[in-house]
């Protein structure tokens, strides 16, 4: 018994001072002067002024104080958990008590913060391929006072070494390429995204429901001005070439073979001599000082050395056809302006005098240059008084009905020719003379009964008649 006597006492002592060695925190409530737990309020801590700031606060108290505990709230008693609906910033303090004894455990706070939703303007920033500078984009104007930057999530192999950002950066402006980690070549765009807060967002155990995201990005982006000019012209010509868009500085111009053109001016004149490509380079800086060299490349195209129709003249007895050629040394495309062909030959079927107009061009499809065009008019004549037989009758006694030539025809031409063909347009019998006719034999030998074909063409002092049909040969 003497030995339990002394031992109780000692127990006594040791709890008190184990419940004394917890001292008051002003942010964190009781703390433990040995390493133990200490006392903290989970809950919301920053609302936008005006939106939902409802959350709720929860003391966490460590499990081996005693387990019958009382909570006093701002002096109002209540339990482990508010809820609370702040306007304006409000600190709640909570007394932790073991309800038992009634004896002080520790204290804890929080402060709330009702703020507005920060603004700002966005600071993007556009790189030169090449240029030796940093890229830095950011937020300005702002009244956020915490940021975290964070690569755009759809694009990370664009934005490395960025996007192993740990922790994220916290300025209101980021460098991003330099010229120690310039960005990969295939990068025109990277794109990076901000949340920004007038309180921290997550550092000293926050939780922010208050902040604004934003995003700004870098631009890889060559010189911001184009050479521009005809790039196809006809040879011997000239054409002007100019810049579009804002230069800054000396302004160079060039050929292929390094001779200066000009300097400080916005355009030149440059004659191409001949056919061919002619190549021509434009060096400046635009108005950020971005330097580069732009080319154009001019082609000279070929000129038709001329174009004439064949035949010169023309006459056609009505209801026939024709023939009309353009000839040209070095076109490659025709327009005819009546019949809308494109074709070097076209063949016409003209019911009254009809002109007929042809433009060569030097390139296909009706491109390149062009040059002088040329017409032929076609007369139609009615050419009825020259007569043609329908038949001959190869057994007839009458000697002109197994004879077949025109008749009617003046005898003042200067050409005529007379021909037939068997049906497989085998040529079987041609004259130039106005007196031979055809007698109905091929090769010494009267020729099948059946229909034949035959052509009549005539030059009467420069008008050309001409005349297709057939004749029908009778046994």
């Amino acid at each position: 018994m003497s030995k339990f006597r002394h031992i109780i006492p000692c127990m006594g002592l040791f709890l008190g001072l184990f419940f004394l060695s917890f001292s008051l925190s002003a942010e964190g409530g009781l703390s433990p002067k040995s390493s133990s737990t200490t006392f903290d309020i989970t809950g919301g801590n920053v609302f936008c002024e005006g939106e939902n700031s409802t959350t709720t606060l929860t003391v966490q108290v460590p499990t081996y104080l005693p387990f019958n505990k009382k909570y006093v709230w701002n002096g109002v008693d209540g339990t482990a958990s508010i809820t609370v609906t702040p306007t304006a910033d409000t600190t709640f303090f909570v007394e932790v008590y073991d309800a038992t004894e009634d004896t002080l455990l520790g204290v804890a706070q929080k402060t709330i913060y009702i703020t507005t939703r920060p603004t700002a303007t966005r600071v993007n920033d556009t790189l030169c391929p090449g240029l030796d500078r940093e890229a830095i984009v950011g937020m300005r104007n702002t009244t956020a006072k915490y940021f975290l930057w964070f690569p755009d999530p759809d694009n990370l192999s664009y934005n490395a070494p960025y996007n192993q950002w740990n922790p994220p950066p916290t300025t209101d402006s980021i460098n991003i390429w330099t010229p120690v980690h310039p960005p990969p070549a295939q990068v025109t765009r990277s794109k990076f995204f901000v949340q920004m807060s007038t309180h921290p967002m997550t550092e000293y155990g926050f939780e922010n429901h208050c902040w604004a995201t934003d995003s700004a990005f870098v631009e890889v982006d060559d010189a911001r001005f184009e050479l521009v000019g005809d790039t196809t012209i006809c040879e011997g010509s000239t054409t002007t070439l100019m810049i579009v868009g804002n230069t800054s500085g000396d302004i160079l111009w060039r050929n292929v073979a390094d001779s200066v053109l000009a300097v400080n001016v916005d355009s030149i004149t440059v004659e191409i001599p001949d056919v061919g490509l002619f190549s021509f380079f434009l060096e400046a800086e635009d108005y950020r000082g971005c330097p580069a060299t732009k080319e154009i490349v001019v082609r000279g195209l070929a000129v038709p050395s001329g174009v004439y129709i064949l035949p010169d003249t023309g006459m056609i007895c009505r209801g026939s056809s024709t023939f009309l050629t353009a000839i040209s040394d070095n076109g490659e495309s025709y327009l005819w302006s009546h019949a809308n062909e494109t074709t070097p030959y076209i063949e016409v079927f003209p019911r009254q005098r009809t002109e007929y107009k042809v433009t060569v061009f030097g390139g296909p499809n009706l491109t390149g240059c062009h040059a002088n065009s040329d017409a032929i008019a076609i007369n139609v004549e009615n050419c009825d008084l020259i007569y043609f037989p329908t038949a001959i009758r190869l057994s007839s006694p009458n000697p002109v009905n197994r004879i077949f030539k025109p008749i009617g025809v003046p005898h003042d031409y200067t050409q005529y020719y007379f021909a037939v063909f068997d049906r497989w347009g085998q040529l079987i019998f041609e004259s130039r003379n106005l007196d031979l006719g055809w007698d109905g034999t091929h090769q010494n030998q009267n020729v099948r009964p059946g229909v034949y074909g035959f052509v009549f063409r005539l030059n009467n002092k420069g008008d050309v008649w001409e005349r297709i049909g057939t004749i029908t040969v009778i046994d």
